[in-house]
């Protein structure tokens, strides 16, 4: 949604993207703040069972998603920098297991 994936870099311990420059700090602190604030104004209203506990949900599963989302771009922009294209100057290209090359 507003998250860019420049901002933050993939990370093996944590579940989510781990921020690597200030906006992405930032953006983090934008969903806790758009999750705690109306969770805590609606507890402060007596609120609790079903209100505060709906938007708890709903606006966690929203940010859930934006996670998700962002983890998928991370993995493809990492995934295209470590492909190699096979072109007619480069020759057979070697892996473990095969010999490639293109078919003219």
């Amino acid at each position: 949604m507003f998250g860019k994936p420049s901002w933050f870099r993939e990370n093996s311990r944590l579940a989510i993207p781990l921020p690597v420059v200030r906006a992405g700090w930032r953006y983090y602190g934008g969903w806790l703040a758009a999750i705690l604030v109306p969770t805590l104004m609606l507890v402060w209203r007596g609120q609790v069972f079903p209100e505060a506990m709906i938007w708890i949900g709903v606006s966690a599963g929203a940010f859930l998603l934006e996670i998700r989302r962002l983890q998928n771009e991370l993995r493809q922009r990492s995934a295209l920098a470590r492909m190699h294209h096979i072109d007619d100057a480069a020759g057979p290209v070697e892996t473990e297991s095969w010999l490639l090359e293109i078919k003219q």
